[in-house]
């Protein structure tokens, strides 16, 4: 997880984002939870549609947990709710900017609708990868930070469960672009850091 900045919500979220909250919420009281999130349209195009290039900006068009790159075509750039929009108490938020992130495939499987609030979240106030978190370059797992507070070791434990950071999937995604990274710098070339997956592991 890379930290960034998210950037002011666009104003289409801005304006609406309190009333289809609301709409949300009074739809799926009234058919007893059953009711299924539709984005709204506007200028009949999905607002998802009209954010997307948004979030995808403040990532670098990475993704938001994993920061796996690249996206490759609508599935692959999703859009989580990053407190579900399934749990009662945060059907408010369901179209919140801070609540939305960009995140693969992999990411949105593994967290599902899956909360708790010790989760960190990549543009937290003073989030930093290694005061969470240890990189082992030879399985290429992430590992508790041994040296940080009780309270950090529990966040980051959290983290790790559900985003299952050590997934067979994601530890073979992060040796491959590590070996890469690698090769390329021990050619004599620079490497460009944004066109490798997990960058957190190179800084």
């Amino acid at each position: 997880m890379r930290p960034f900045n998210k950037s002011t919500p666009p104003k289409i979220i801005e304006d609406n984002w309190i009333d289809w909250g609301i709409e949300y919420a009074k739809k799926r009281i009234e058919s007893n939870h059953s009711h299924e999130f539709r984005w709204a349209s506007v200028n009949s195009k999905p607002v998802n549609q009209h954010i997307l290039q948004d979030l995808l900006a403040d990532t670098d068009s990475h993704c938001s947990y994993c920061d796996f790159s690249p996206l490759r075509g609508s599935s692959e750039k999703s859009i989580d709710h990053f407190k579900p929009k399934s749990i009662e108490k945060f059907y408010l938020d369901v179209c919140k900017w801070e609540n939305l992130y960009i995140a693969c495939t992999f990411c949105q499987g593994a967290k599902k609708d899956s909360y708790n609030d010790l989760l960190l979240r990549p543009d937290e106030v003073e989030y930093n990868f290694y005061r969470y978190f240890f990189y082992d370059a030879e399985t290429h797992e992430i590992e508790v930070n041994r040296h940080c507070t009780d309270d950090d070791k529990l966040r980051a434990i959290t983290t790790i469960m559900i985003f299952q950071m050590n997934h067979p999937d994601q530890t073979d995604s992060r040796r491959i672009s590590y070996l890469h990274y690698y090769s390329t710098l021990e050619s004599g070339t620079k490497p460009d850091i944004d066109l490798y997956s997990h960058r957190f592991i190179f800084e």
